[in-house]
């Protein structure tokens, strides 16, 4: 049964109420070595089968998505580019002309299909956390940096995407809080722009 924990957003709107949301406590990350198993007894493929297929799929989105395409997958989602400036690049101006060197795919913009939504609802049973107070996005800080550090003692180094993953935390919040932890002396970064990983600040 997974749980859940109750959170208040800031009150951007500064009218004096604060909304509160619930969020899923994310137990681990788990990755393709374990998807591939947990196929693999339900069915006739192979865990090798699963891998294979796996990254085919992985290759022929990225391919279609970087030729401008929009790929949709029934029961699983839609999958397209996302660009940005490269790191370093000024913005453009309203007179000037922005060079297409200056511009690459940054990302991939995926919107769950609504089928995967409806099954994962019906088999998602929940409780309530420990914690039955509500808490602001700050509380698990130290937590969520135990589970980076036991992370990196497995995989080697931890990066934004999967620490996103690792938490629950967006994108943009993982990175800041990532980089917070680097500042602090609690990890280590290295790396540049989008190739930036974390290491475990005693290991060399």
């Amino acid at each position: 049964m997974a749980e859940y924990r109750m959170r208040e957003m800031p009150d951007l709107g500064k009218t004096g109420k604060q909304v509160k949301y619930p969020k899923m406590v994310i137990i681990q990350q788990l990755g393709l070595e374990h998807l591939a198993k947990e196929i693999s007894e339900s069915s006739s493929f192979t865990p090798g089968d699963v891998k294979g297929i796996v990254t085919a799929l992985s290759q022929s989105i990225v391919r279609l998505i970087a030729q401008g395409f929009s790929v949709k997958v029934d029961g699983l989602g839609t999958f397209s580019a996302s660009l940005g400036l490269k790191e370093g690049t000024e913005p453009e101006s309203v007179a000037g002309k922005r060079n297409a060197t200056s511009i690459e795919m940054r990302g991939v913009n995926y919107r769950a299909d609504k089928e995967l939504i409806r099954r994962g609802n019906n088999i998602c049973s929940l409780k309530r956390g420990q914690s039955h107070t509500y808490t602001d996005a700050s509380t698990g800080e130290a937590e969520r940096l135990a589970a980076a550090l036991k992370y990196i003692r497995e995989e080697g180094f931890l990066k934004v995407k999967g620490y996103a993953a690792l938490t629950g935390l967006s994108a943009s919040t993982a990175g800041r809080e990532l980089k917070a932890f680097a500042l602090s002396g609690r990890l280590r970064c290295r790396g540049q722009g989008s190739h930036i990983y974390y290491l475990s600040p005693a290991e060399e």
